[in-house]
């Protein structure tokens, strides 16, 4: 149940973050000049389509993570989280075209073993 319930956080937040890059990528870049400028960016985010799915994806996942921490530690299920920081670029490269390079690989490489590392000190 463990493994399930953060399979399900991890895919909530890769799947939210993942169109939250798509839907800001139709919008354009967010103006910083202006106060009214922001607002107006906001209201049309929150227009989108995608970027409201992504906001859904996020509670949806934040009501996961509720479940998962109130039935197992949470020293033994935080660290699963990073786990992000390994899907999200790589399929941001994949899906986006984001720039690949080997210090990104060797970041995600010493996370998916530290994160190997740590599920061997679990009962």
């Amino acid at each position: 149940m463990r493994f399930l319930l953060v399979s399900l956080v991890l895919g909530l937040v890769t799947f939210g973050q993942l169109v939250i890059k798509h839907g800001t990528a139709q919008l354009g870049p967010m103006p910083t000049h202006s106060a009214k400028g922001i607002a107006l960016y906001a209201f049309h985010a929150f227009l989108n389509p995608w970027i409201v799915s992504g906001f859904a994806a996020a509670l949806l996942s934040a009501i996961a993570w509720m479940a998962a921490v109130s039935k197992f530690e949470l020293s033994s299920m935080y660290p699963f989280l990073s786990l992000n920081f390994v899907i999200v670029p790589l399929l941001a490269i994949l899906l986006f075209g984001e720039a690949f390079n080997w210090p990104k690989v060797v970041g995600c490489i010493l996370i998916v073993v530290g994160v190997f590392v740590f599920s061997k000190g679990l009962s």
